[in-house]
């Protein structure tokens, strides 16, 4: 089985998997705090596969800052493929979305909409915290 096809397999449940070889790691957050909880530790999951429910492109930037090289989604915005194609990342989805929508399902997601006109990981990485920053 593939490390791609255990994360996503071991999804249920859970909002976040990662995997590689024996390493399994589950997280049941909301959004993409962990993802860029991850990277503002320095974290690198070079290799890795993972499994998530919400794939936007702000967790398609995270993913690849992370060194992800695999990821299905069950819901991935269309922006999301286009940066993991334009970074030689693999990805599965069960469900493709022009839109991300904030949870009240009433707009576009903040975090998704401060990303929008960019494709540099670094700067919507910069993008993201000040967003963050911004709701606190």
């Amino acid at each position: 089985m593939t490390d791609l096809k255990r994360a996503y397999e071991s999804l249920e449940g859970h909002s976040l998997v990662l995997c590689k070889g024996d390493i399994l790691i589950t997280d049941d957050g909301r959004g993409i705090s962990t993802l860029i909880g991850l990277v503002h530790d320095g974290k690198s999951f070079d290799g890795f596969s993972a499994a998530d429910t919400i794939v936007g492109k702000a967790a398609a930037m995270l993913f690849v800052k992370l060194g992800v090289t695999s990821v299905h989604a069950v819901v991935m915005s269309a922006s999301a493929m286009r940066l993991f194609e334009y970074n030689s990342v693999i990805f599965e989805y069960d469900t493709i979305t022009d839109l991300i929508v904030n949870r009240k399902g009433d707009g576009p997601c903040p975090m998704e909409a401060a990303v929008s006109d960019t494709f540099d990981v670094e700067q919507g990485i910069c993008l993201l915290t000040r967003q963050i920053d911004s709701m606190r």
